[in-house]
């Protein structure tokens, strides 16, 4: 599997995905591990993965589960 597979099997899921420079346990810069931090403060369930070692990795991202509402619940 590549990186652009793996990242589309992740974001199917879960819902809240950070993919980060380190882990969760061990961000290895100053912005993930700020991320990171806010995260766990507000108790968000996350799910981490790093992008270091990959041959074009992204930058670090947050990408949450985004809802559609019908224009009628609007």
């Amino acid at each position: 599997m590549n990186f652009k597979e793996d990242f589309k099997k992740v974001i199917e899921e879960n819902n809240i995905v950070l993919f980060m420079k380190g882990t969760k346990d061990m961000p290895v810069c100053g912005f993930s591990k700020t991320v990171v931090s806010v995260l766990n403060h507000y108790g968000v369930d996350f799910h981490d993965v790093n992008v270091l070692g990959h041959e074009d990795p992204p930058i670090t991202n947050l990408f949450t589960l985004s809802i559609f509402l019908p224009e009628s619940l609007k």
